[in-house]
C-alpha cells in the first residue's frame, strides 16, 4: 500500500472511517504496533492515525531529493579570472565589440563580462537566446585569436 506520510487532521476528517482505519493500520504495521479493527468515533480514529503517522515519520524520516537547480553549472572556465584587451578595431554592434566594451566598462572579471553580454547582446538572424555558454564560447574565441588575454 502506497500511503502518503503528511496527513493533517483536516485531510483525515475528509475521509471515511474505513479509509482512516486502513491508513492507521498501515502506519501501525510499519512501526510494529497493533492494528485496530474498528474505531468507535472518527475523532478517535484521526487522533490515533496522526499519532501512528508521527511515530512512522520519526522511525522513517522522509527522504528529500536534491533539485538540479541547486547545483552550480559545471564549467572549466575560471569565472573569477580577469580579462584584459588591447584596442581592437571591431565593428560596432558585433560580439567582439561588445566583449571589449564590457571588459573596459566593468572590472574585467569574466563573470561580470558574461553577465553584461547576456543582458545586452542579441544574436543576429537567430531566434536563440544568448546564454552563459554562448558568452563563454565567444570570449574563448577572442582569447584564442589573441585579442583578449586571460589573467588568473
Amino acid at each position: 500500500m502506497n500511503v502518503q506520510t503528511n496527513h493533517t487532521e483536516t485531510s483525515l476528517n475528509g475521509l471515511t472511517l474505513a479509509v482512516i482505519t486502513k491508513i492507521n493500520n498501515h502506519f501501525a504495521n510499519m512501526v510494529g504496533l497493533k492494528e485496530t479493527k474498528r474505531f468507535g468515533t472518527k475523532p478517535a480514529a484521526v487522533k490515533k492515525c496522526l499519532a501512528n503517522q508521527a511515530e512512522f515519520n520519526k522511525q522513517f524520516p522522509p527522504k528529500t531529493k536534491e533539485t538540479k537547480t541547486d547545483k552550480a553549472p559545471k564549467s572549466r572556465f575560471d569565472m573569477s579570472a580577469k580579462l584584459t584587451c588591447e584596442g581592437t578595431n571591431a565593428k560596432e554592434g558585433s560580439i567582439e565589440w561588445l566583449i571589449v566594451r564590457a571588459i573596459t566598462q566593468t572590472s574585467g572579471i569574466v563573470e561580470d563580462v558574461v553577465a553584461q553580454i547576456v543582458g545586452e547582446y542579441e544574436r543576429p538572424r537567430s531566434e536563440k537566446n544568448v546564454d552563459t555558454a554562448f558568452a563563454i564560447r565567444k570570449i574563448k574565441r577572442l582569447i584564442k585569436k589573441g585579442k583578449v588575454t586571460l589573467n588568473k
